[in-house]
């Protein structure tokens, strides 16, 4: 088992921040790659998980070692929350042992 000093050096490792915002950046990515396209060309017809999933796509093409992985992470945990709104699972979940 871990001790709480190991979680803590985790915690104040530069690199766990740098992984965790290319991943947080690759999925606010996805939304604005996709508010581009749609007020600029003009694509409203395209559903929000191809967005996610051409992040993730170019992330595998584009980046390089573990930067990669987080991104492709990112563009997939957008492409999982659009499906789960689109489904009506995300607000289930949102209100699971609610009143």
């Amino acid at each position: 088992m871990a001790e709480y000093g190991d979680a803590f050096d985790v915690l104040a490792d530069s690199d766990t921040w740098m992984k965790i915002g290319v991943a947080a950046g690759a999925f606010a990515g996805a939304t604005v790659g996709r508010n581009v396209i749609e007020q600029r060309f003009g694509y409203t017809q395209v559903p929000d998980e191809a967005y996610g999933l051409g992040t993730v796509a170019g992330s595998a093409m584009f980046l390089d070692g573990d930067m990669s992985k987080f991104a492709i992470v990112g563009g997939g945990l957008h492409t999982v929350e659009a499906l789960a709104r689109r489904f009506n699972i995300k607000q289930r979940v949102e209100n699971a042992g609610g009143n």
